[in-house]
């Protein structure tokens, strides 16, 4: 989106750029058909390498209720408001067994706000920018990590909480369908439906048994992006630009 809202004067310097590297390292197969079409001349490669995760040990979840995760920035890009209301819209029942912890930059106080309008204040928990063990003990204390933004690359947060074995709400925008396949891993909604994301809550709620089979296979699903398989297909991609071998994909 941002290239292309530049001047074409713009354009043509982002191009120049890209136009001296040897290759280019992209994070999703849309990012590399762009990359291929826009950008990259057609004698050089485009390579494909996921965002890394640090492999957990397994970690049960053993939890009373549902427990959803929100991590990045908080505002309407990501949709965490469109998870508040989701949260709202659910039957009182349902509502009663769910709990959201929220965490990042950007609208903080604005979210805690909204919660309070909506009067799920104490079903929800938001903060600033977490990390290190706090940040490990809420993804082994939730079990579906929800993130339904109008756009992605490849979401960092969305495949730690998929290596620590959490069940998926996330929008088919970037790279996530390439991980995420609707009711495999978790359910993929439109952003802006909060319907449908109230639903795909409600879903996980009932069935305690469905969000251990979905966090069962996304830690699967993400293994193969351990942070020493990447080591080496980055040493791989390396390699290939020393020794002159870097024309092919």
């Amino acid at each position: 989106m941002f290239y292309n809202r530049l001047p074409n004067l713009m354009k043509a310097r982002v191009q120049y750029i890209f136009q001296q590297a040897a290759g280019v390292i992209v994070l999703s197969e849309p990012m590399r058909e762009f990359h291929r079409r826009e950008l990259v001349p057609a004698d050089r490669p485009v390579w494909l390498l996921p965002n890394p995760v640090v492999w957990p040990q397994e970690c049960p979840k053993e939890l009373e209720g549902v427990h959803l995760l929100f991590l990045g920035r908080l505002g309407s890009h990501k949709g965490s408001d469109r998870v508040l209301q989701a949260l709202a819209q659910l039957p009182e029942d349902v509502r009663t067994r769910v709990r959201l912890r929220m965490a990042g930059d950007g609208a903080v106080e604005s979210m805690r706000v909204m919660a309070r309008r909506l009067g799920i204040e104490s079903q929800v928990d938001i903060r600033s920018w977490i990390e290190g063990a706090e940040k490990e003990r809420w993804l082994r204390e939730c079990d579906v990590f929800i993130l339904p933004s109008r756009a992605e690359g490849l979401p960092m947060a969305m495949l730690e909480a998929m290596a620590y074995g959490q069940a998926v709400i996330a929008s088919p925008v970037g790279g996530i369908p390439e991980w995420v396949d609707d009711g495999q891993e978790g359910f993929l909604v439109p952003p802006d439906d909060i319907a449908a994301i109230s639903a795909a809550i409600q879903r996980l709620a009932e069935s305690p048994a469905l969000r251990r089979q979905m966090g069962q296979r996304a830690r699967q699903r993400v293994k193969p992006l351990s942070v020493e398989n990447y080591r080496q297909q980055l040493y791989h991609i390396y390699e290939q630009v020393l020794l002159g071998t870097s024309r092919y994909n």
